[in-house]
C-alpha cells in the first residue's frame, strides 16, 4: 500500500510540472513530509536489578556485563558500550540485555589435586568427615565443584569457600587406595 502512494505522489509530482498548451505552467506540487516516528526501545538498567527501563528514542542498542568469570564490570541499561569500559558487551534492540548472575573462579579438591571451578558462588563437596566410603559414590569420594551431586546428600559435605573440601577429601581418597593396594599384594 505504501509503494502504491509512493508511486502516485512520485507520478502527480511529474504531472504537475508539465507545460499546458497555453504555454503557462501548472504550480509544483507540495509533497507533505511525513516524521518517521521510532518506537523507544526497553533495556534492563542498573547493576542487578532485573527492571526494564524505557530508553531515550534515537537509541537502538543496550549494554550488559560479558558473560565471564571475575568480570568486574557489572551495568546494565541503554545505548553502546562506552569506548573503554572493559568486560561490557552491546546488543540490538529491545530487551537484549537479559540479566545474568555473575559467575567467580575458584579451586576444589578432587581426587587429591585442585581443580579450578567457576560458578555463582564459591562451593566444594566431598565425602563427609566420618562417611562410609562404601556407601559413597565414587564422584563424592573424589569431591569437586559446587554442590552436591543430587540424591547423594548422605555421605555428602558441601562447603563454602575456595579449596574447602581439601582435608575432607584427601584423607578418604588416600585410605581406599592403601586398602586397595595391600589387597592386590
Amino acid at each position: 500500500m505504501i509503494k502504491f502512494v509512493i508511486l502516485a505522489l512520485v507520478v502527480h509530482a511529474a504531472a504537475a510540472n508539465t507545460t499546458d498548451i497555453s504555454g503557462g505552467s501548472t504550480p509544483d506540487v507540495v509533497v507533505p513530509v511525513v516524521p518517521v516516528v521510532v518506537a523507544a526501545i526497553t533495556c534492563i538498567t542498573g547493576d542487578a536489578d532485573t527492571t526494564a527501563a524505557t530508553c531515550e528514542a534515537a537509541v537502538t542498542k543496550c549494554h550488559n556485563p560479558e558473560a565471564k568469570a571475575d568480570n568486574k564490570y557489572m551495568e546494565y541499561g541503554c545505548g553502546a558500550c562506552e569506548v573503554d569500559a572493559k568486560g561490557c558487551v552491546d546488543c540490538e534492540g529491545a530487551d537484549c540485555n537479559t540479566y545474568a548472575a555473575p559467575t567467580v573462579s575458584f579451586k576444589c579438591a578432587e581426587n587429591g589435586t585442585e581443580k579450578d571451578c567457576t560458578g555463582v558462588a564459591v562451593g566444594c563437596y566431598g565425602l563427609i568427615k566420618d562417611g562410609d566410603v562404601t556407601l559413597a559414590s565414587v564422584k563424592v569420594q573424589k569431591g569437586g565443584c559446587g554442590a552436591c551431586p543430587e540424591g547423594e546428600e548422605a555421605e555428602c559435605l558441601a562447603c563454602e569457600g575456595n579449596m574447602c573440601n581439601g582435608a575432607t577429601v584427601a584423607v578418604p581418597v588416600l585410605a581406599v587406595l592403601i586398602g586397595l593396594f595391600f589387597w592386590l599384594q
